[in-house]
């Protein structure tokens, strides 16, 4: 449950599917975090729910096609 919940996020948010092996969804409702083993990939923003990836995550995420 957890994973369809990641992808569907990253994909809604950043219009790309992304393997979601080994992440899981970690915290409480203030303080949510998408983690691979105890690697922090996203923190989840309270307000909107919107995953704000780290440098980690954005590794994660196949660049954008068709900008520039």
């Amino acid at each position: 449950m957890q994973t369809d919940t990641i992808r569907g996020t990253v994909s809604w948010q950043f219009g790309t599917e992304i393997s979601t092996k080994g992440l899981q969804l970690r915290g409480r409702s203030m303080q949510m975090a998408v983690l691979r083993g105890k690697q922090q990939l996203f923190s989840v923003d309270a307000g909107t729910g919107l995953f704000r990836p780290t440098f980690a995550g954005w590794d994660l995420i196949p660049e954008a096609t068709g900008s520039g």
